[in-house]
């Protein structure tokens, strides 16, 4: 049998202890949760390059058939689709791809109604922006389709380091519209032309930040392919400004909307023309940033 203590009462914490034991459990919390945090961003991450990736894939994919990579928008045509369609039995999405008309615009029923339906890697895990800021002009049966965060790069806007040369671009009234990028309004390049080299010219980039305010609905392409001046490349992006400095003004300038995200990191991933995915940090000098979106500028590269 148990023999009471001398004092009476029962062995115990005492208050102070009790809230020293507090005190260090609060601090362990307060060392884990950075750590915890740290590892979801850099999952996000990765997923984010896998899904480049896979886009990548896809369009060396397309590339093996067609011996070209598939044009931004297909100039002419007029159903004004973006190469995500397009790609689409590229990424074991065939289905998908034939309950498309082809011969009618993104925004016809039929089609808008496909913009419910997202192909998983089409969106980066950490932005908050998952559907068209268009308006109801986008939206299919009251819903709000969804938007893409992976664009083509159309190519540099501004000078070419190297020559002191403007880079080449069709002028419009959306920023203009770089033509020496791989992916742009009715282009048609294979990897055979990109003489910068395909691991030093960008392919694909991201835009899933927040405040970019330029999100369509992933189908569009652009609104016009036509000569109209006002038309843009919605599914593209001209590299002509900083990463996260330059959303869309809501006026004219929505080609030159800046890649990035909202990654721990300031910059953004980037599938290279070579299908190799690396992140870019925003600090990346501008002229360095400009010469590698372009495919056949020439220029002296250095590392970055």
């Amino acid at each position: 049998m148990s023999r009471p203590s001398l004092s009476g009462r029962r062995p115990g914490f005492t208050l102070i202890e009790l809230l020293v034991v507090i005190a260090i459990i609060g601090v362990l919390i307060g060392l884990l949760l950075p750590a915890v945090q740290k590892v979801r961003e850099a999952a996000a991450r990765t997923r984010c390059q896998n899904n480049l990736r896979q886009i990548a894939v896809g369009l060396h994919n397309y590339h093996d058939v067609y011996h070209v990579l598939p044009p931004g928008v297909r100039q002419g045509v007029g159903n004004f689709l973006s190469f995500h369609v397009y790609l689409l039995p590229y990424l074991e999405h065939q289905d998908l791809f034939n309950q498309f008309n082809l011969n009618v615009a993104y925004d016809n029923a039929t089609n808008l109604a496909l913009g419910l339906i997202l192909p998983p890697m089409y969106q980066c895990p950490v932005s908050r922006q998952q559907y068209t800021q268009y308006g109801s002009g986008e939206w299919s049966g009251g819903k709000m389709t969804y938007t893409t965060h992976y664009y083509g790069v159309a190519g540099p806007i501004g000078t070419n380091p190297q020559t002191g040369q403007p880079y080449s671009a069709i002028v419009t009234n959306q920023g203009n519209e770089s033509t020496q990028g791989v992916l742009g309004m009715g282009t048609n390049v294979g990897l055979s032309d990109v003489s910068d080299g395909t691991s030093s010219t960008l392919m694909l980039g991201e835009m899933s930040w927040n405040n970019a305010d330029y999100y369509r609905v992933w189908t569009r392409g652009t609104y016009d392919d036509t000569g109209s001046p006002d038309r843009d490349t919605t599914c593209c992006r001209n590299v002509a400004n900083a990463m996260n400095s330059t959303p869309y003004n809501g006026s004219n300038n929505a080609n030159n909307t800046s890649f990035g995200s909202d990654h721990a990191a300031i910059g953004a991933n980037f599938a290279m023309a070579d299908a190799s995915v690396r992140f870019i940090a925003g600090t990346i000098n501008l002229g360095v940033y400009l010469s590698i979106a372009s495919y056949n500028g020439s220029e002296v590269v250095p590392v970055y």
